[in-house]
């Protein structure tokens, strides 16, 4: 059985019940940062490095991980480089003074994984 969703007709806990139940998913991508659209840098601008478990900054720095939390039942993994206030890509990053955060659903490898319809 295979399933086709338009990008904001669907959210992860309903492509998680899909791929559980055995169910193909199909559809682009969620945009889930309005960093894109404000002229800044988006999740998809950092490389993961799996053997690491780290992310990779548009600067070339390292994005650790820091921790696990849960909400709606999905674990969220967060992470993020301790040097972003110092860096001079900070204003392409973020808005906030501190750090650029990356919070990563524990479903995304099956939102990533999910095929592009009419591809």
């Amino acid at each position: 059985m295979q399933a086709f969703a338009d990008r904001g007709y669907y959210n992860s806990l309903e492509i998680k019940a899909c791929t559980d139940t055995g169910i193909q998913t199909f559809g682009p991508k969620p945009m889930t940062s309005s960093a894109k659209a404000h002229g800044r840098y988006g999740k998809d601008d950092f490389i993961y490095i799996a053997r690491d478990d780290e992310y990779q900054c548009p600067a070339g720095k390292r994005a650790i991980y820091r921790c696990t939390s849960t909400e709606d039942n999905l674990k969220i993994r967060t992470y993020w480089r301790s040097a972003c206030p110092t860096c001079p890509l900070r204003a392409q990053c973020t808005t906030s003074n501190n750090r650029r955060m990356m919070r990563i659903l524990g479903v995304a490898n099956l939102i990533s994984a999910m095929r592009l319809a009419g591809a």
